[in-house]
């Protein structure tokens, strides 16, 4: 349906001028940023050929500048809680894997981002994996330390996986990933917008 929008001349003026505009010319003034066009040639995206679920997933962390809470535990500042460190018993951020051909994206929260959490994340994405008769056969991902590591290196070589690193500088080459990662954020920030506006 239309929005209208009125604008009123000034406080004493009895007339006011009505403007209508559909929904579609009220976004491309309001977002012009969130515009996209429609790509027809599919040769060069990433996730082209790839039709089959868990054939290639891109993997990668995203970092959250104020450290959140685990799901059970005391907190990082309760009084009764076992260990005062705010590494133990908080996240940092985490690891997101987004399958190339479904879209299904998978959240895995760390307290550190090194190379052991991450082997937990994988391994706990690929057991969700295998619950849906999905075997994860490659990976992609940046150059991170966690990633280039010898024993997450091991660790894919002992199930038979392989991993393809993008190219230094070359974030669009890993573009599914930083893209997942800009939306669970934007929802996440969204989330708490709107608990703080109906907070009682």
């Amino acid at each position: 349906s239309p929005i209208a929008f009125s604008c009123r001349k000034n406080s004493t003026s009895q007339s006011s001028k009505v403007f209508r505009m559909s929904v579609w010319q009220t976004n491309q003034l309001i977002f012009p940023g969130k515009t996209t066009r429609i790509v027809k040639d599919r040769s060069g995206i990433l996730s082209a050929n790839k039709l089959q679920p868990g054939q290639l997933v891109f993997i990668d962390h995203f970092v959250s500048s104020v450290r959140a809470r685990k799901q059970s535990g005391y907190g990082i500042k309760h009084s009764q809680s076992p260990t005062r460190s705010k590494t133990a018993d908080s996240y940092c951020g985490g690891c997101i894997f987004v399958d190339a051909s479904t879209g299904y994206t998978h959240v895995e929260f760390q307290s550190h981002l090194s190379a052991e959490e991450t082997i937990q994340a994988v391994q706990n994405f690929e057991q969700v994996a295998r619950d849906n008769g999905i075997i994860v056969s490659e990976y992609a991902s940046d150059n991170g330390t966690a990633f280039t590591s010898k024993a997450f290196q091991d660790h894919l070589a002992n199930n038979g996986q392989i991993n393809r690193f993008s190219a230094a500088g070359s974030h669009h080459q890993n573009g599914t990933a930083e893209r997942s990662i800009r939306t669970i954020i934007a929802m996440a920030r969204t989330q708490l917008l709107h608990m703080a506006v109906h907070w009682p």
